[in-house]
């Protein structure tokens, strides 16, 4: 998985590629929690997930932009997840995850 992430008005924007899962989303989850802590202190988390070039969202996954929720709305904050593939977003839209996470599909 590669995450890139970078700051612009006040927005993280994390981009990811690849699949993320067991395996990656601990790296996912410490760079977030790394994130969540400087912007504790000065308020303002607020951050948008692209999965534009991810294939798999293993249920670790979920859990990560589930804590990243939490701590947008603990921060006052926003979060979404954008241009998720059909078939990940399905998943989504079935487990109630799609309007607690704010996800959009990506648009074909």
């Amino acid at each position: 998985m590669e995450i890139n992430i970078t700051h612009e008005n006040d927005i993280y924007y994390v981009k990811l590629k690849g699949m993320l899962d067991i395996t990656s989303s601990p790296e996912l989850q410490e760079r977030v929690e790394a994130i969540s802590s400087d912007t504790y202190e000065k308020g303002g988390f607020n951050m948008v997930f692209d999965l534009a070039d991810v294939e798999y969202v293993s249920s670790a996954g979920i859990r990560v932009f589930l804590l990243a929720r939490k701590t947008a709305d603990r921060q006052k904050g926003k979060m979404a997840v954008i241009n998720v593939e059909k078939a990940i977003y399905d998943v989504f839209d079935m487990t109630g995850f799609e309007k607690i996470l704010n996800v959009k599909a990506r648009s074909e």
